[in-house]
């Protein structure tokens, strides 16, 4: 949380589009919640004396609820991902402009590739979690309350047993979200890794090429970023199962 809060004074000049996106998380979840319901009433009202006016309601009804429910997801979308661009881009300046007051002593610490994965993959995670991520942690809060609330408004005993599966979900997130942080961290290491190697490599390469180890220093790089690829695919697996494990979770 302390994490987050540091990075809440970055909000602050574009708090109305903060605000707009997340009505319009709201107001996308509300139409996507009608669109069923429609289909509910258009089933319960099948009877003999159904008219064709009646139908053709029932399925305009439908598509305008998926039309404005698509059209706030896009304007949620536009604003909350541009607003995390923003951010984006400030973290970037500020860290730049911290960087140049930092005296030489820091620079004789900290490698050149640890600071340049801190400057590129670090600030586009920071931007993940300034954007999508809270576009995400808000429209599943909404669409999860109201959906409860229409399965309770429905049927409370079939919403008890439907909400059984849902019990695995906050320990299975976690056990699978430990093992993508893990993941994360070793990719970032190995980035830095990388970043460190070309640059002392291209900065000292005239002694490269004074002692012949061209072939040898190409060798080497190429094991950096195979081990950087190995690292990613694994990563990769996690995130393969992960969707898929919840998507069957909610679907039982």
């Amino acid at each position: 949380m302390g994490q987050l809060r540091t990075l809440l004074p970055y909000y602050k000049p574009y708090w109305r589009g903060l605000v707009a996106g997340m009505a319009l998380v709201v107001v996308s979840n509300v139409f996507t919640i009608i669109g069923p319901f429609i289909v509910k009433l258009a089933i319960d009202g099948l009877s003999a004396d159904l008219t064709r006016e009646r139908i053709v309601q029932y399925a305009l009804l439908l598509v305008g609820a998926a039309l404005l429910a698509g059209a706030a997801r896009y304007g949620m979308r536009e604003l909350l991902n541009g607003i995390s661009r923003r951010i984006e881009t400030d973290l970037r300046n500020n860290l730049f402009l911290h960087l140049l007051r930092l005296p030489p002593q820091f620079y004789d610490r900290w490698r050149t590739g640890d600071l340049m994965s801190r400057a590129t993959n670090d600030v586009q995670a920071v931007r993940q979690v300034a954007g999508p991520s809270i576009m995400y942690l808000v429209n599943t809060i909404t669409i999860g309350s109201m959906a409860l609330g229409l399965m309770i408004w429905i049927s409370p005993r079939l919403t008890l047993i439907a909400m059984i599966p849902m019990v695995l979900m906050p320990p299975l997130v976690m056990w699978i979200g430990k093992k993508i942080n893990v993941r994360f961290e070793r990719i970032q290491e190995q980035f830095s890794e990388i970043s460190n190697f070309a640059q002392e490599n291209l900065a000292g390469i005239r002694i490269v090429k004074a002692y012949g180890r061209e072939a040898d220093r190409s060798g080497a790089f190429a094991g950096l970023n195979a081990e950087y690829r190995r690292r990613n695919m694994d990563l990769a697996r996690i995130w393969g199962a992960f969707f898929p494990i919840l998507t069957f979770m909610g679907g039982l």
